[in-house]
């Protein structure tokens, strides 16, 4: 099945109804034209997944996340060679993007909840152990 992308956005600056809106997004380096490695494309669909066929394609897939017990939402990457971590995280703390470590309050273990279906699992958890290391092991 084709994989449809949405229009190019400069990553730093996508809001929470755009990753709400469409909560798998991929870099698209490839393509030539005005967009700089910044710009992200949203993967468009009903129900939007993180299959083999999206990652095979674009080696890695940024996937939106809530924070568990929070108001909170931010993204990770998703590599095709290993699907049980989310790395590079970050979250959207009012219009501005934050690392984790910079989130007041915010104490290890901390769980994320992926909001789009990976590999076939829905509602995939990953657990951030060390605040600055920015990487999430999935819990199963």
């Amino acid at each position: 099945m084709a994989i449809k992308l949405g229009k190019p956005k400069h990553q730093g600056k996508t809001t929470l109804k755009d990753i709400l809106d469409h909560p798998i997004w991929v870099n698209t380096y490839e393509e030539a034209g005005d967009y700089d490695e910044e710009c992200i494309r949203p993967v468009v669909a009903a129900s939007p997944k993180v299959s083999s066929e999206l990652l095979r394609k674009y080696f890695s897939a940024i996937v939106t996340f809530q924070i568990e017990g929070a108001d909170l939402y931010g993204q990770g990457m998703i590599a095709h060679h290993d699907r049980s971590r989310l790395h590079s995280l970050a979250v959207l703390k009012g219009r501005k993007w934050r690392s984790l470590p910079t989130i007041k309050g915010l104490k290890t273990p901390v769980t994320l909840l992926a909001l789009p279906k990976i590999s076939g699992k829905k509602n995939m958890r990953f657990v951030v152990h060390d605040l600055k290391a920015g990487v999430a092991t999935s819990d199963g």
